[in-house]
């Protein structure tokens, strides 16, 4: 078209001749492009897979990210191993569960099972507990077992509920006698706590550690490690652990009647979850993306045969793009497997104008053939300028330390280019086959309701959109880059509430930081200087698993604890059942002794008692259930002796000392490291004594800065090539600033936005930027590109074709908000937000800024 400049003339002189070629032949055209797509869709099948490791999303030789695969090569499983977290309503049930699940997992499944530990399991923890207790700690405990030691050598010589009742009515009238009622009070508070569940049917065996004295009443939590054995021919290699365990969970459930619960957590479940949630997340917000585009189509084009043509043209694209990523990126990770609905938005763009404007053309009178020819004249330049300024905002992304991005960016940037070539080649091919009748333009049209709102509204809309963005300016400060992993992964995932409980559990909260030495004497050293640091909570290293003092600790047990033992390790004798006269009797006693908690005990077994002898004997079952386990794991830890390093379990010396022989001292915070501030606290703190300190907490604080500033980096090169090229192109500067300046206060609308709504930008949402770049210079491209038509831009096609391209776009990606992964749901409010304020700036500001300038001259009879 004349008065374009040189570059775009030849582009639209290439494309015309392009369109009448596709004219001519249209069954060979479609007949390559089937071919195309099914070899995009064998090498997709064959090739492409999705890997949710995020520590993966960034530069491997990145510094923290050089320290974490070292810690990770030499001690794999803290990245390979599954946790099951267990909460049980006692210590002694919680215990139970733990050994009856490792022992069904080591049976049933040992061709999926390594290897499982549980401290509160392991004999080696058993027999050396009141060994690995501090001494004053040691001290009370055994003053407790000592107290108690009456009602378990009583109960040990003759284990039934008769002689139970009056082993603790005789303790508790002693109490009552030398005035030490609340000593006996924990023990009382246990067996009522029994009664009452079985009244209400909802059986609690009793805690015997409550009744022993300095047990833990509540509930408790414990941590079981699962060593799976890994099948690297699957993408998920943990699956058949993961599977068993599941197996292993669900059959225990009913043998405990469903009073404890568990988690399956740990970084392979972790990520297998997370990729289910992904799947299911994409999928629906796919099918529903093209859902509502068809409708958008049908509405924009007022023709279900040009909607169709659409349509077949987006699907094409969207296949062969996944060839090229197949082809030349293999893994997918949690960013760039959402380049199929990014496609869904940007790849419609040129469809949509042109189309819209061979639809104005038809208007005319112009045959279908004849029409679409005009409208590659007439917007062919600005479709492929925006097509080149769009791919080229993307692959500025690619040279980032952040991968991510990196890769998203090297997909969506062919991708565009692919839609582009798609959409002035499927489209005129069908057109050819078969053209769209002729279109009659209805009075009142769109153009006509544009042009009273740009006359009238304009100036106010545009004002109020300017105040907004100055607004948002001030906001800017207060974006923030969100780096923990968990904050992508849907809460009602089993493995993130595993992974959220194991923060209750002393020394199990997963964000640490470790750091390895070469032998025992550094790490020790190092570790004490850690211990040191605020902020610190424990800094372990294996031999903090040897007792200490152990002769003076020998000779503690051996005094104070020998009462105990021989209670415990009494020879049993003849046991008798209980019934409803035996708990009537007891009650009667325990009613009449002044401590806290007998009243009520009393009161519980009257009422058992009402309820007839299957009652009582099933209240003895309970109470019993749990006592031999809890005999014999007392009488264990009674008889310890001297330990050395090299008396630790497998387990513990694997996790701590790497087969080449360094060390490895394991840090945990005081504080709750989901805090960012907490986070960036911890991590300074111990890198300030060990600089070379590795892990899960230095890789988020990383991660934090290496995207923040790829992202910054990023955009700053890609606003300098997409400018320059602007120029280059289009050759004149005051119309390449009129294209970008509104891409500048979306940007502003979109951050303030984020802010407002609490959003801070994560792994997945920061997609916004590169979309936010595309989507705005398109917009930009187009509407000011074709300013100078006669009556304005708004007289024209392009601004409806700009609305339903954002709409289009919006719809794919506003699917992604009813994702149940945080993160793709995040990515799909915050590119709402985004689209929201590109419409703003491009529909509203801009032509406020267009009318007011002198519209530049073109041929034809433009002004």
């Amino acid at each position: 078209m004349r008065g374009q400049p040189p570059l775009i003339r030849a582009v639209e002189g290439l494309l015309w001749l392009w369109v009448r070629e596709v004219e001519k032949r249209p069954l060979a055209t479609l007949g390559l492009a089937a071919l195309g797509t099914a070899a995009s869709l064998f090498a997709a099948a064959l090739l492409l897979g999705v890997d949710t490791d995020t520590s993966k999303m960034l530069d491997p030789d990145l510094p923290f990210q050089q320290r974490a695969l070292e810690l990770r090569e030499a001690f794999p499983g803290l990245k390979d191993d599954v946790l099951i977290v267990v909460e049980g309503r006692s210590p002694d049930e919680a215990d139970a569960y733990v050994r009856a699940l490792a022992a069904k997992l080591e049976s049933d499944h040992d061709d999926a099972i390594a290897e499982v530990f549980s401290a509160s399991a392991s004999d080696y923890f058993i027999r050396n507990g009141l060994m690995l207790q501090p001494l004053d700690e040691l001290e009370a405990t055994l003053e407790d077992l000592a107290n108690a030691s009456d009602v378990l050598g009583a109960v040990a010589r003759q284990p039934d509920l008769s002689t139970l009742l009056t082993a603790v009515a005789d303790s508790a009238e002693l109490a009552a006698d030398a005035d030490e009622g609340a000593e006996i009070a924990p023990v009382f508070a246990a067996l009522s706590a029994t009664a009452e569940a079985r009244l209400a049917d909802a059986p609690s065996p009793l805690a015997w550690r409550s009744l022993a004295g300095g047990g833990e009443t509540e509930s408790v939590l414990r941590v079981i490690t699962v060593r799976p054995e890994l099948d690297y021919t699957r993408l998920q290699p943990a699956k058949p652990s993961l599977r068993a365990i599941n197996t292993a969970l669900t059959a225990l459930s009913p043998e405990f009647d469903d009073r404890v619960s568990a988690w399956t957590t740990g970084d392979p479940a972790l990520r297998a979850d997370e990729l289910d949630s992904v799947r299911t997340g994409l999928g629906l917000s796919l099918g529903l993306s093209l859902i509502l585009v068809a409708f958008l189509l049908w509405m924009g084009l007022r023709s279900v045969r040009l909607a169709a043509y659409v349509m077949v043209s987006l699907i094409v694209s969207l296949i062969l793009t996944t060839g090229v990523a197949a082809v030349f990126v293999g893994q997918l990770n949690l960013v760039s497997v959402a380049f199929t609905v990014l496609l869904v938005g940007l790849g419609l763009d040129f469809a949509i104008h042109l189309l819209l404007n061979t639809e104005e053309e038809i208007a005319t009178g112009l045959l279908p053939k004849r029409a679409l020819l005009r409208s590659v004249r007439s917007v062919g330049g600005a479709l492929a300028l925006a097509a080149f300024t769009t791919a080229l905002a993307f692959l500025s992304f690619t040279p980032t330390a952040f991968i991510g991005i990196a890769q998203l960016g090297l997909i969506a940037g062919f991708g565009v280019v692919i839609a582009f070539v798609v959409s002035i080649t499927v489209p005129p091919a069908l057109i050819a086959l078969s053209p769209p009748q002729r279109i009659k333009r209805a009075a009142g049209t769109v153009r006509i309701s544009a042009e009273q709102f740009t006359r009238r509204l304009a100036d106010p809309a545009a004002l109020l959109v300017l105040i907004l963005g100055v607004v948002c300016l001030f906001l800017l400060p207060q974006t923030r880059f969100d780096a923990d992993p968990m904050a992508l992964r849907s809460t009602s995932a089993e493995s993130v509430r595993g992974f959220n409980r194991l923060f209750d559990v002393a020394g199990a909260a997963p964000y640490r930081l470790s750091v390895l030495r070469a032998d025992e004497e550094t790490a020790a050293a190092d570790a004490a200087r850690l211990k040191a640091s605020p902020g610190v909570d424990a800094a372990r290293i294996a031999s903090d698993f040897v007792p200490q003092d152990q002769e003076l600790k020998l000779d503690l047990i051996e005094f104070n604890g020998a009462t105990a033992l021989a209670a415990v390790t009494a020879e049993p004798g003849e046991t008798t059942t209980a019934d409803s006269a035996l708990l009537s009797a007891a009650a009667e006693r325990l009613a009449a002794i002044d401590v806290p908690g007998a009243a009520d005990f009393a009161s519980a077994l009257r009422a058992l008692a009402d309820k007839g002898d299957a009652a009582a004997a099933a209240f003895e079952r309970d109470a019993f259930r749990y006592w031999p386990q809890f005999r014999a794991d007392l009488a264990t830890s009674l008889a310890p002796g001297f330990v050395s390093l090299d008396d630790l379990p497998e387990p513990i010396r694997t996790s701590y000392i790497a087969p080449d022989g360094r060390w490895r001292i394991d840090v945990t915070p005081t504080e709750d490291l989901r805090d960012p501030a907490a986070l960036k606290t911890f991590v300074e703190t111990v890198t300030a004594v060990s600089p070379d300190a590795a892990g899960g907490a230095a890789q988020s604080l990383g991660a934090a800065r290496t995207i923040s500033r790829a992202m910054l980096q990023a955009t700053a090169l890609s606003a300098v090539v997409v400018i320059a090229f602007l120029i280059i192109a289009v050759g004149r500067v005051t119309r390449v600033l009129l294209m970008i300046a509104p891409l500048l206060l979306a940007g502003a609308l979109t951050m303030g936005g984020a802010v407002l709504f609490g959003m801070p930008f994560n792994y997945a949402n920061v997609i916004v930027l590169p979309l936010l770049i595309g989507l705005g210079v398109d917009a930009g491209v187009h509407l000011v590109m074709r300013s100078g038509e006669p009556g304005g831009v708004f007289e024209s096609s392009t601004p409806r074709a700009v609305l339903f391209s954002a709409l289009t776009t919006a719809a794919s990606f506003g699917s992604l908000a009813l994702s149940p992964h945080r993160g793709t749901a995040s990515m799909g409010f915050l590119l709402t937000i985004s689209i929201a304020a590109t419409l703003a700036a491009m529909l509203i500001v801009l032509p406020a800024i267009l009318k007011r300038l002198p519209a530049p001259r073109r041929g034809g009879g433009a002004r």
